[in-house]
């Protein structure tokens, strides 16, 4: 949940006290005769400037057990199952129970439902939340921010499923290298660090390419075509470019990205 708060002017609130989303340890309902309104030091905000609707109320067993099978079969089969399914997988008697289940499943947010051509079958997908939920995929809660204090809001703005979340410029056929050396420390590539490569890119002149030199082996270099011969060109004044013939040269890949993964726990 998020909660925002900000100097505002006070107001009411039709939300009463007892259903209020903010944590009772921020608000002072003895001192304030407003429902929904709450103050942290000088500050009051209220609910319904920022704040979005209260949680829904946990998963009950039963609609648990549902959307733990329909999530494991998506993931699995790529398909939702229906409702008779569901039923004889789970022991119910009746698939309209099933279909009640993913009624107020789609009504706190872990399905969503479309109709198929002519309005007639409802057909269920699941959502980020149910996703995020069964751990499928890495929830990406929006921003922190790294200078001065601020309000943080935290939403569920997006999730991680694979590498094209993070990179949306990943193709299928990329892959990654891991930087060895520090010869390109210049453009920013450190040892350690991922690199996504392109291998069916076509270079411009002073790319950062992944090259092999035949009968020397592969490195990571700036590349400049001249003629009969490549010009490999580090980042690193530590380090002599080399020219060699172009007929030895093989470009394995184009740079692409890069990810500076460290790791603190």
């Amino acid at each position: 949940m998020r909660l925002s708060v900000a100097g505002i002017t006070r107001g009411s609130c039709p939300l009463p006290c007892a259903v209020c989303p903010v944590p009772s340890v921020l608000r002072h309902s003895r001192t304030h005769k407003n429902p929904g309104v709450y103050e942290t030091g000088a500050r009051v905000a209220c609910i319904l400037r920022d704040a979005p609707a209260p949680m829904p109320p946990p998963l009950t067993s039963a609609q648990a057990r549902v959307l733990d099978y329909v999530t494991g079969v998506v993931v699995e089969r790529g398909s939702f199952p229906s409702g008779p399914r569901i039923a004889r997988n789970l022991g119910f008697r009746n698939p309209a129970t099933v279909y009640e289940h993913l009624e107020r499943l789609a009504a706190r947010g872990y399905l969503s439902v479309s109709r198929s051509e002519g309005g007639g079958w409802r057909r269920y997908h699941l959502t980020d939340r149910a996703r995020a939920r069964a751990g499928t995929v890495w929830p990406r809660l929006g921003r922190v921010p790294a200078g001065p204090l601020t309000d943080l809001e935290a939403d569920l703005d997006s999730v991680v499923a694979g590498v094209e979340d993070i990179l949306p410029g990943a193709r299928p056929g990329d892959y990654f290298l891991e930087v060895d050396g520090d010869s390109m420390e210049g453009a920013g590539l450190r040892p350690g660090m991922l690199l996504l490569m392109r291998p069916d890119a076509e270079p411009a002149p002073g790319e950062i390419c992944a090259v092999w030199v035949d009968g020397e082996g592969g490195t990571l270099k700036r590349v400049w075509p001249e003629g009969p011969e490549v010009r490999l060109v580090p980042e690193n004044p530590a380090y002599a470019e080399r020219r060699v013939p172009l007929e030895s040269v093989r470009i394995q890949g184009v740079l692409v990205a890069a990810l500076d993964v460290r790791r603190f726990r």
